[in-house]
């Protein structure tokens, strides 16, 4: 199949493409309980066990959790559990068992977009076109203006910035809420959402078509639009995969949009007809591996459990649903979960059925949801959400999650590429009114492709400055390096990466803090890394634990305890409560030693009266 490009509106060339409150029942636990045990038995001597059927018209909720408002959109999953908006301007979390987590107010009407990036940071979107972040705690770190009425979820990056669109425009924003650049892109169809291709490149569809072929674009993450081109046929869905974005067409066949040096191809094609594809096919990934996923296809569909890289086919069972009637589709521990309006199904990997739950036709819901402890949630009309244990996991624990976290990582394909960095021989690369410019467009914004200039240069220093203090660190009677000497330049470069507004410096702050002996240096790295704020895997967090440990006798180093205490403040706020109870409160705590200066005891105490005053 092919992809036909348009240059221009010009129908130019063809190139090979994509196919051109909560209470329990007993009884029922017990009952489950059993069922689980006769799983476990049967899976040992390799049996298939027993279907559970379950009519939820005579079954009472495993429990009933009474919301603030009524849920006014499909829950989302996170590491915790899931998050979702509210009505009365609200976002709330609960877990697997239904519990509330937290419930927060925004100041302004909601719409129901939500969505869940790297590190758990929630992102909603106002009515009047605002972006909002949220931290897992359910703190409001930060509300941007986007200029345009939002269409949909908004889409997280691979470096911590956040894609926003409405009909005719795309803006990104970065981890702080800068907007890094706003273009106008007219004639979206916004039937289609957004997606990040396997080098980042956002994937853009036109309300256009040749030849009832569906045209698109992409956008690099810097905001440069390519040219027009064209699929084989009308897409239908896409859905985002780390190897690129899989779709599916109007006539049933599917394939992976792949990206290659910044240019879309395809990765591989299964026309309709082919290996059981027909009309209507659905593509699922929510749940599986990030090299898996599933096809829903025809009606009654066959689910065909798919290799992403190559399409390969590893798992082929018949459901008794159809595509077009699902209210949801994803994978649990137990299995797939497919719902319709009146009953859902749990199918095993051989596609044999788990459980099957028939709904009550006399409550009204809205959403519904699985989840990895054996629970199916509705999401009901009357603010509450009613859950029901369907089969318990047996020695379920939140650690072990079918949810697989969005990872951090960088769009190297786009940088300009450049070895440039500071030396003894030539001095700082970056002049002093360069730097003033850089960080000026940091703070201000719509600096758009000047930024992949900048990048591989900062990350160039940061990598010198860490290779700096390792040599002096092991070498004695050699020349200083530069970024040991050139302590004003130094602050420079870190001021310059701590307010970039990406999560790509952080692992470079981590090391220094672990490198870097000098007190005043090492005190400047920490405040960065507190400007900083994001700190995803807490590296950061636990570099500043490991430095009061070993600066806990002098006296003279209160500087940097009471860095310390500010960026363990600024990190824990921005990254929320988790980050705080389990690293931050150990730290700041310690602090408030007898071994520390009184100066520093006194620091601590009020940056822990800080936290109170959040709500920590």
């Amino acid at each position: 199949m092919y992809i036909e490009a348009i240059v221009k509106k010009v129908f130019v060339s063809s190139l090979a493409f994509l196919f051109a409150a909560t209470f329990s029942t007993g009884q029922a636990a017990k009952k489950t309980e059993k069922d689980l045990s006769f799983q476990k038995e049967a899976e040992e001597e390799d049996l298939t066990p027993t279907v559970q059927l379950v009519d939820l018209k005579y079954t009472l909720p495993s429990w009933v959790t009474v919301t603030g408002g009524s849920i006014l959109c499909q829950p989302v999953r996170n590491s915790f559990g899931y998050a979702a908006v509210e009505e009365g301007k609200m976002v709330c979390a609960f877990d697997h068992d239904g519990k509330i987590m937290w419930e927060r107010g925004i100041n302004a009407r909601l719409k129901p977009l939500i969505s869940v990036g790297a590190s758990d940071m929630i992102y909603i979107i106002s009515k009047d076109g605002d972006l909002n972040m949220m931290n897992p705690g359910g703190l409001l770190v930060w509300t941007a203006h986007s200029g345009f009425s939002v269409t949909e979820a908004p889409l997280p990056g691979r470096d911590g910035r956040i894609y926003v669109r409405g009909g005719s425009d795309l803006a990104c924003f970065g981890i702080k809420g800068i907007c890094r650049w706003n273009i106008p892109l007219p004639e979206q169809n916004t039937s289609l959402p957004i997606v990040e291709l396997n080098e980042g490149s956002v994937l853009v569809f036109l309300n256009k078509e040749v030849d009832g072929k569906s045209v698109a674009v992409t956008v690099t993450p810097f905001g440069e639009v390519s040219d027009e081109f064209c699929f084989s046929g009308k897409v239908v869905q896409v859905e985002q995969c780390f190897f690129g974005a899989l779709v599916s067409f109007a006539d049933g066949a599917t394939g992976l949009c792949a990206e290659k040096d910044g240019k879309p191809y395809s990765k591989w094609a299964v026309m309709a007809g082919q290996e059981g594809l027909s009309a209507p096919t659905r593509i699922i990934t929510e749940g599986f591996s990030p090299s898996t996923a599933l096809l829903l296809t025809g009606s009654p569909a066959t689910a065909i459990q798919i290799g992403v890289l190559d399409g390969s086919q590893k798992h082929v069972y018949k459901t008794d649903f159809s595509p077009d009637a699902l209210t949801y589709a994803g994978r649990t521990l137990q299995g797939l979960v497919l719902a319709d309006g009146s009953h859902a199904c749990c199918y095993m990997p051989e596609g044999e059925p788990l459980w099957k739950a028939t709904f009550n036709p006399s409550k009204k819901w809205t959403y519904f949801f699985p989840t990895d402890s054996g629970n199916i949630g509705l999401c009901m009309r009357d603010w509450v959400i009613e859950g029901y244990r369907i089969r318990q996991n047996i020695g379920f624990s939140p650690d072990v999650s079918s949810y697989h976290p969005k990872n951090n990582r960088d769009y190297n394909t786009f940088y300009d590429k450049t070895d440039l960095h500071s030396t003894n021989v030539s001095g700082p690369v970056i002049s002093p009114e360069r730097a003033e410019d850089i960080l000026n467009s940091f703070s201000e914004g719509k600096f758009g492709t000047r930024e992949k200039d900048w990048i591989p240069v900062l990350k160039n220093e940061l990598s010198e400055m860490i290779l700096a203090w390792t040599t002096l660190n092991s070498q004695q009677n050699t020349e200083q390096p530069f970024f040991c000497k050139d302590f004003d330049y130094t602050r420079t470069v870190l001021a310059l990466t701590a307010n970039s507004g990406t999560g790509m410096y952080q692992k470079y702050y981590a090391e220094l803090l672990e490198k870097v002996r000098d007190p005043v240096v090492l005190a400047e790295v920490i405040k960065s890394a507190g400007i900083s704020a994001y700190d995803p895997d807490a590296r950061m967090l636990s570099a500043m634990e490991a430095i009061a440990k070993k600066y806990s006798l002098k006296n003279s180093n209160e500087s940097v305890h009471i860095a310390i205490c500010d960026a363990t403040f600024e990190i824990c706020r921005f990254m929320g409560r988790p980050a705080f109870f389990a690293k931050g409160k150990t730290t700041i705590t310690r602090l408030l030693s007898p071994q520390y200066g009184k100066a520093t005891r006194e620091y601590a105490r009020k940056t822990l009266e800080k936290f109170i005053e959040i709500g920590f």
